[in-house]
């Protein structure tokens, strides 16, 4: 889990393959990923992520690991 300086938080959801946003208002949003369908597919339009773990933001790109890799996602914005 992480946050930025606008107190979004992201949080990796392990158990159903997905990166979450949750917004200071309560708003969780999907960011990355397809719960509940695990694998590593990256790219715009449908991506995948394979249990992310980890997670890290820097200079506004968010890092998730997924399985034996890290992703990069790009263009964060709150709903």
């Amino acid at each position: 889990m992480t946050a930025d300086t606008a107190g979004n938080v992201y949080v990796a959801d392990v158990n159903n393959d997905a990166v979450r946003l949750i917004t200071p208002a309560g708003v969780v949003t999907t960011i990355a990923g397809l719960p509940g369908r695990a694998g590593f597919s990256t790219g715009a339009g449908t991506n995948y992520l394979d249990h992310p773990r980890g997670l890290t933001l820097w200079n506004g790109t968010l890092y998730a690991t997924s399985g034996n890799a890290v992703a990069a996602i790009y263009n964060l914005t709150a709903p």
